[in-house]
């Protein structure tokens, strides 16, 4: 461009005096500044003469601008563009904002803009008009409405939307009314169910100095006096005209110390739906008592004027219809969003397929540190009792929780286990929980909760309503066939919420997690056990657990019944130890009771009658640690009759406890936690047997009296697992350590890797350490 020269007879400057003349080699868009005399003929000539790109808008005005004639701004060169803002023009030389003088005002209040070709306007969400090569119009094209369509990315509440009103604008004392149409991801409970929040920024002459904040919810805004304080918006109403949701807020602005103030609006996602997509129209701000629209930008243009993100302070170019903010932490985790004026919602997708019959998937999760969660969102009913089922193959065992859509506090923490059975390599649970009866919201979110540094598969999900005996599922993606849609990691990242089609089968976190589907395979699935003196519940693999904290505690369950079956409920029971402990118990409708967290000892149970007094009940027992043992207790009514606390009569000198066969069942582990297959196992006096390719055995019909449980080394000599005493009808479950060498073991080391252990203390392998008893495993790995 050069200073006093003249093409044909177009005037480009603010006053008589001076002309800048374009001299292009290139297609640029110009801008006029405010003042030019400039027509719709000068406007078609430089289209014609050096296809200059001019901004269409729905009402045919055109504005194009110039730097300042005075020689004092103008920049030498050919293919630059120049942006106006409210009227004044920014451009960047050498890397410097150049400001003209008549510029008044706060700089960081608008944007600064310079392109060096027509693409850098195309990304901000222009196109060539079909109709007219010269004119650039909207990507979504002219329309009489506009909706912003707004996604987030991160982890949430990093950065966010807003959207500002100048300073001095609004007039304290008085009350204001802000409206506006939305539509969520998903379902219109987009702010009902706090997936996005609204807030507002009062302000004086430095709003950034002297912001007031609103809490957490859109019920509440800052409208009082002092920073960071509080206040509630008068009122609010969500609604829906059938088509359409809506919100309308009302607040007055505190009038004590400000006689005016300047608003922002910021439409934040909540931490735990940092990915929120929602769609935005016919915002409005009014005062009391006039429907007109404060705002500088009410979604008629497709204009992001007004429009920023507020927590590095950057402005969306007045004339650009998309506003893209992509941040980057020092892990290379992103963040952000992306704004953009579209003509029309986009319908939602079809539904995916189904996936094909037989592929059973899996999915396969991997913690960082802390806890975190695997989980799906689903409709929910206040007061309702749901089930969530799942089968979960890991050394550590789970929490399943359910919590309130976008809140980390669970349903009075009642996810609780209703029946669980072990698979050998995983196990399968179901565990209900209840909605709040006083519930206001309409979703909820429901998953395993993942200690740190755990891992493992999750596979044969499903949800449904406890009272539903078709069990219909309400989960949208409870197999995994559409790889991670609808399912999300922890609380503060939900990447993926509420969405489906994205295609995604892996996901890997800034901490170390990983959401990986795959088809289903039992190769894959991690021996599992619950047996406390191998796993201490926070290490995922065998070789990851240099020092194991044992715990040493049992549990003793079973059920009560009459000798015709019938479960007797509300008994009082009373575990008793020769150790001088004593619990309590009592058996629910279905005359079923526990007892769990038993310390090692020897135990007797008995019945609490009503008086108070107890009685035996013929069941004893000597409980090591890891023992589960299930008893079967039937009353004998053809003894002598004494009365429980249910008014049920049990006859006999004691409770009649009716003594049967019991039976022993376990696993055969290594210290390296891997089970032992095909070793047999003897017990003098009632028979042996092998145990199968996961490690397991069960003698049946096993008498009362005292046993050894031992095998046949391949030495030759007599290696003993367990010593044991059995007097009761029970189902003893018990875990089996074998510690010798296998030539299996031996033809491992010979190909190349070797585990040493080095077991501190007597047989037992354990060390006591301040009233702990602790295993310690030391390895090192051989290398050819």
């Amino acid at each position: 461009m050069k200073n006093g020269a003249k093409i044909n007879n177009i005037k480009l400057a603010p006053d008589e005096e001076n002309y800048i003349a374009p001299n292009i080699t290139g297609a640029v868009q110009l801008i006029a500044n405010k003042g030019s005399v400039l027509n719709q003929g000068d406007i078609d000539g430089l289209k014609e003469r050096y296809k200059v790109y001019a901004i269409s808008n729905n009402s045919d005005t055109f504005t194009l601008g110039v730097t300042d004639t005075a020689g004092r701004y103008s920049v030498e060169g050919s293919g630059i563009a120049y942006v106006v803002t409210n009227g004044r023009i920014y451009y960047s030389k050498d890397g410097y904002i150049s400001v003209p003088e008549n510029k008044d005002g706060n700089l960081t209040q608008y944007n600064v803009f310079s392109a060096e070709s027509i693409e850098s306007l195309k990304e901000l969400g222009w196109k060539e008009d079909p109709n007219d090569s010269g004119v650039l119009v909207p990507n979504s094209g002219i329309s009489d409405k506009y909706y912003l369509h707004v996604k987030n990315n991160g982890t949430g509440g990093e950065d966010f939307l807003g959207v500002s009103i100048d300073k001095d604008k609004l007039e304290a004392g008085k009350k204001y009314r802000l409206s506006f149409d939305y539509k969520s991801m998903e379902s219109a409970d987009v702010f009902k169910s706090d997936i996005v929040r609204v807030q507002v920024m009062a302000s004086g002459t430095d709003w950034k100095k002297n912001s007031e904040w609103v809490s957490d919810s859109l019920k509440k805004a800052v409208i009082k006096k002092g920073k960071d304080t509080n206040g509630e918006f008068e009122t609010v109403e969500l609604s829906n005209d059938g088509t359409t949701d809506k919100a309308e807020l009302t607040f007055t602005l505190d009038a004590t110390d400000r006689d005016r103030y300047g608003i922002v609006f910021n439409f934040i996602p909540n931490p735990g739906f940092a990915n929120a997509e929602y769609w935005l129209s016919n915002l409005k701000l009014c005062a009391e008592g006039s429907d007109e629209n404060i705002l500088v930008n009410d979604g008629t243009t497709p204009y992001m004027k007004g429009w920023h993100s507020l927590r590095i302070g950057v402005f969306a170019s007045d004339i650009a219809n998309v506003f893209k903010v992509e941040r980057e932490k020092a892990d290379g985790t992103k963040y952000g969003f992306t704004a953009e004026y579209i003509d029309k919602i986009p319908e939602p997708e079809p539904p995916s397929p189904e996936p094909p019959a037989g592929e059973k998937k899996m999915l396969y999760f991997r913690n960082g540190s802390g806890w975190a969660s695997v989980c799906s969102r689903f409709e929910c009913e206040a007061g309702k009792t749901y089930r969530f089922e799942a089968s979960i193959s890991s050394q550590t065992d789970f929490q399943v929780f359910a919590a309130r859509d976008g809140d980390r506090t669970a349903f009075e923490k009642n996810a609780k286990v209703i029946e669980k059975t072990e698979h050998g390599e995983y196990f399968h649970a179901v565990y209900e929980f209840t909605v709040p009866e006083n519930a206001d919201y309409g979703r909820a979110f429901t998953g395993i909760a993942i200690p740190s540094g755990a891992s493992g598969y999750l596979f044969d999900v499903s949800l449904y309503e406890r009272d539903d005996s078709e069990k219909t599922e309400l989960l949208s993606n409870p197999s995994f066939g559409y790889g991670l849609d609808y399912w999300a990691y922890d609380w503060y990242a939900w990447f993926i919420v509420g969405q489906k089609g994205l295609g995604l089968t892996e996901w890997t976190g800034g901490n170390g997690a990983v959401l990986k589907t795959m088809d289903f395979s039992e190769d894959a699935l991690i021996r599992y056990t619950d047996d406390k003196r191998f796993n201490d519940g926070t290490w995922w693999k065998p070789e990851d657990a240099e020092t194991a904290e044992i715990t040493k505690t049992a549990t003793l369950s079973g059920t009560l019944s009459d000798q015709n079956g019938k479960p007797l409920a509300n008994v009082k029971l009373l575990l008793e130890g020769d150790n001088g402990i004593k619990l309590n118990a009592v058996t629910d409708k279905n005359g079923r009771f526990v007892f769990k967290d038993i310390a090692e000892g020897f135990y007797d149970l008995y019945i609490i009658g009503s008086d108070g007094q107890k009685r035996a009940t013929d069941f004893f027992t000597t409980l090591e640690g890891g023992d589960t043992v299930t008893a079967r207790l039937t009353l004998d009514n053809s003894q002598t009759k004494t009365e429980n606390n249910n008014g049920v009569t049990n006859t006999g000198n004691k409770s009649g406890a009716e003594i049967t066969g019991s039976t022993l069942k376990g696993k055969v582990y290594t210290r390296a936690l891997k089970t032992v297959s095909n070793l047999k196992l003897v017990i003098d006096g009632i028979g042996d047997v092998v145990t199968d390719k996961d490690g397991y055995f069960e003698f049946k019909n096993v008498k009362p009296g005292k046993y050894t449980v031992y095998t046949i080394a391949e030495n030759g000599k007599k290696y003993v697992l367990r010593e044991l005493e059995i007097k009761e009808s029970v189902e003893l479950s018990v875990k089996l350590l074998y510690d010798i060498k296998t030539s299996a073991d031996k033809n491992e080391e010979q190909n190349g890797v070797n585990v040493l252990l080095i077991v501190l203390s007597a047989a037992a392998g354990v060390v006591v350490i301040g009233g702990a008893a602790v295993l310690i495993i030391f390895r090192k790995r051989i290398f050819k």
